[in-house]
């Protein structure tokens, strides 16, 4: 009898299961769609579409894999994204839709609350606020710890862990995915790159946090790259 056979890829399909089983906490996939020069929107803010059209669908794919997807305020009220599946006959595998909403900026008009009672929402905000959604039908808010920076990524973690999540993906924005690369809670990360320059005055993928060391760098393992028609996506995990 031999042991250890397929270990690795056991711990790579388990790997939700067993963060949650000893770090109390869900998988974190970053999910980054950028330019060659890393950038996720023009100075004015254009966006749409940065990516071709197989490379978005991929990424529906790729949520309908997760349990939850994740997104700050900001990406809220810019995009007022659905955050669903939008592929033929996967549309009942759509995701929990997580807000990190700390400054109670989310408001009625945007799909994440006019369709709460379609798809579960979870608004996430500072333990103690009164938050203006607290009462909305269909609508789940939640108070976790904060920091001097907002929200406590761990914090976050732990109260989608609680409500059975195991796989989450972080879609957006910047300032959100440089919160967990900075507390060293991104998994893996599926960057999707189109072959596009867009320049200095672009909206960064990453911002909000810079380092003074290479040492200090987050590091991760490419796993795979595939072409999507002109794009590419970067499969990565986490270092060991």
């Amino acid at each position: 009898m031999e042991l250890g056979l397929c270990e690795e890829e056991a711990r790579a399909v388990n790997e939700g299961f067993l963060l949650a089983k000893t770090a109390g906490r869900p998988m974190v996939t970053l999910k980054l769609a950028s330019s060659l020069d890393g950038e996720i929107a023009t100075g004015a803010g254009e966006s749409k579409w940065i990516t071709g059209e197989l490379a978005r669908r991929r990424a529906h794919l790729i949520r309908s894999q997760h349990d939850a997807v994740l997104v700050g305020s900001g990406t809220a009220l810019a995009d007022n994204p659905r955050l669903d599946v939008r592929l033929p006959g996967m549309e009942a595998l759509a995701p929990l839709r997580v807000v990190l909403d700390g400054r109670c900026r989310v408001g009625e008009a945007l799909d994440l609350v006019q369709r709460a009672g379609e798809q579960r929402t979870l608004i996430l905000t500072g333990e103690g606020t009164q938050h203006p959604l607290a009462e909305r039908p269909g609508l789940e808010v939640c108070g976790v710890a904060e920091t001097e920076e907002g929200l406590a990524p761990a914090a976050v973690l732990a109260a989608l862990a609680r409500r059975g999540v195991t796989r989450v993906m972080i879609e957006g924005g910047a300032e959100v995915a440089a919160t967990f690369l900075k507390a060293d809670l991104v998994d893996r990360i599926r960057w999707f790159r189109a072959p596009k320059v867009i320049g200095g005055d672009g909206r960064a993928a990453v911002s909000g946090w810079g380092l003074a060391h290479l040492i200090d760098a987050p590091r991760f393992t490419r796993l795979r790259v595939e072409r999507l028609e002109e794009d590419l996506l970067e499969s990565l995990r986490r270092a060991r």
